[in-house]
């Protein structure tokens, strides 16, 4: 590897790291007693954990409180492919889940969304739309069921049976 692709690799790594911070300071701000989904790249993930209400997208994307997309980001789960003239649901369908950890959240991704849960259903409206990240926060607030077995503890009792 000559010296300009190291150099491009390192300016790749600093700017994930700086995207990467800004979404984990993002979460801080959204309050622990909301849901969250989530669609950014894998290493944020165990910095946003700390709630029990989290989901990975897309699961429950279009019912929790908040969404949260880490624009462009390059090391994500989770990646599909979108027509402007396909619904999100069907784009999803389509979905894969990435096990390098290498998927792209592309802009394309990020305008369906927001096609999709803005302006199409009005059921979300922007709260932040920043270069690094974008969250949409449910209009009408809905509860998603949680099993008692897998919040706090509970999940325990089930290894005991």
């Amino acid at each position: 590897m000559g010296r300009t692709e190291k150099v491009g690799k390192m300016e790749v790594a600093f700017n994930e790291k700086s995207s990467n911070q800004d979404v984990i300071k993002a979460v801080v701000n959204i309050p622990k007693e909301n849901s969250l989904v989530f669609l950014t790249n894998s290493s944020v993930e165990g910095f946003i954990a700390g709630r029990s209400d989290i989901w990975k997208f897309p699961d429950y994307y279009d019912v929790a409180d908040f969404l949260l997309i880490q624009r462009n980001a390059k090391q994500s789960f989770f990646s599909f492919s979108v027509d402007e003239r396909q619904n999100l649901s069907e784009a999803l369908l389509g979905g894969k889940n990435a096990m390098a950890d290498d998927a792209l959240i592309s802009e394309d991704m990020t305008k369906a969304i927001i096609r999709d849960l803005v302006v199409e259903k009005t059921t979300h409206r922007i709260v932040a739309d920043e270069s690094h990240l974008l969250i949409l926060e449910r209009i009408d607030k809905s509860l998603i069921f949680n099993p008692a077995s897998t919040t706090n503890f509970g999940w325990i009792k089930a290894l005991r049976k």
